[in-house]
């Protein structure tokens, strides 16, 4: 019938062609062999090309995403390794993303447990330490009473009495802290302040041959936490102590806050970028009389986190070379808590 056929002939591939023309019917037929076997080579080339290029696309992508989801694995295996125990929240995903999610789901938990630990702690320690510092200062307070005492050791009660009571208030300012409160704010005589952070530590700043000399203004007063300055205030009179003296330390109030100097040997530049790291003891060498009676290298660093907690900002800058040699501590407090003077109902 009209139209294209294809049959085969032995091994031939025949195409034939029929086509009815006015002078009757016309048939062509030719040996379409060679051309069948070539497309089909190419077809079976085609499927290897699309088979190496499917395995290799296959191959990339794995090794793409070892190296890309390969790190998560590791960070997974290490936190399940290093917190054990199972999460509080249940994880449904089995993939690398679940098993995050679950890992850090139990570091949270431990997390957690660690706060909750640490705040009792805090609240034990509140609760078993007022007790005992009410009977001392009870008995200091009665003891001052007493007619036999001289004036430098009435002056030594009261200075214990002073000194529980700034233990008592440390104490209640970081559980307050603990706790994210707002911290208790109330108006300081800033001069008292710095005379009361002094106190309990002149006669070792005497020993080490360290003076004190308080330029703050009379009747200069602050809105702020005072028991969180006294902490501030007494770890920077010690390290001037331990490692400034023999030297005069001076303060003196400043745009805001306090500067607290001292011209002492003052502090190496590559070893002053860590004074305010934990357990750094590198200025010990700087001293003529380096001592270890042990200095810890704590002072300035839970001076600096104190004032982190506050809001404040405390710097150094130091030299070691004459005329300038020293160290000087910018303690600078929030704007609410700037410094004002005289103002005639304020305590004396």
């Amino acid at each position: 019938s009209p139209g294209s056929h294809q049959h085969h002939l032995d091994d031939l591939i025949l195409h034939t062609v029929v086509a009815d023309l006015p002078q009757g019917r016309i048939a062509v037929e030719f040996d379409a062999t060679d051309n069948e076997r070539r497309v089909y080579r190419f077809g079976m080339t085609l499927m290897l090309l699309w088979l190496i290029v499917s395995a290799t696309g296959f191959w990339l992508a794995r090794r793409i995403a070892r190296l890309v989801i390969g790190p998560m694995v590791d960070v997974t295996d290490r936190i399940a390794t290093w917190i054990p125990g199972a999460g509080s929240i249940q994880v449904d995903r089995d993939d690398e993303a679940g098993h995050l999610v679950e890992a850090f789901n139990r570091v949270q938990d431990q997390v957690d447990r660690s706060i909750a630990r640490e705040r009792e702690f805090t609240a034990n320690l509140s609760h078993e330490t007022r007790t005992p510092l009410t009977i001392i200062r009870t008995d200091a307070e009665l003891l001052a009473l007493s007619p036999g005492l001289d004036a430098r050791q009435r002056e030594r009660v009261r200075r214990i009495v002073t000194t529980i009571d700034d233990i008592a208030a440390t104490i209640e300012s970081a559980r307050e802290t603990r706790d994210d409160q707002p911290v208790r704010r109330e108006t300081i005589a800033l001069k008292r302040c710095v005379d009361d952070a002094w106190n309990g530590l002149e006669e070792r700043a005497a020993t080490r041959g360290l003076s004190l000399i308080n330029e703050v203004p009379d009747r200069t007063y602050i809105e702020a936490d005072r028991a969180g300055l006294l902490i501030v205030l007494r770890n920077l009179v010690r390290n001037a102590i331990d490692h400034a003296a023999p030297a005069t330390l001076r303060v003196r109030s400043i745009a805001g806050g306090l500067e607290i100097a001292d011209d002492g040997a003052g502090i190496a530049a590559e070893d002053l970028p860590f004074v305010f790291e934990r357990y750094y003891r590198g200025r010990l060498s700087d001293t003529n009389t380096a001592r270890d009676d042990g200095e810890r290298g704590l002072g300035l660093a839970i001076a600096k986190r104190v004032c982190e907690l506050r809001g404040w900002a405390l710097t150094v800058r130091s030299s070691t070379q004459s005329p300038d040699r020293g160290t000087q501590f910018e303690l600078v407090l929030k704007p609410s808590e700037s410094l004002h003077q005289d103002v005639a109902s304020m305590p004396g």
